[in-house]
């Protein structure tokens, strides 16, 4: 599950429906203008990133409000 807001992005690692990690950084100053789903996006993509050891090879759901 992930989620962003003008200042901050934020997600959560879960196994059968438990939190397992978390995760957050604060938005870059140039990020604050974009449009909500492409601050979604960009808080996504440095989620996977960060736990790419833990995702990679295996399949997983992508939960966001947008």
């Amino acid at each position: 599950m992930c989620d962003a807001s003008t200042y901050g992005f934020s997600a959560v690692l879960l196994q059968d429906k438990q939190p397992v990690a978390f995760f957050s950084h604060p938005v870059a100053p140039r990020h604050r203008a974009l449009a909500a789903y492409e601050r979604d996006l960009i808080g996504l993509f440095q989620a996977i990133r960060h736990w790419r050891p833990y995702l990679w090879g295996r399949r997983f759901l992508v939960r966001t409000d947008h």
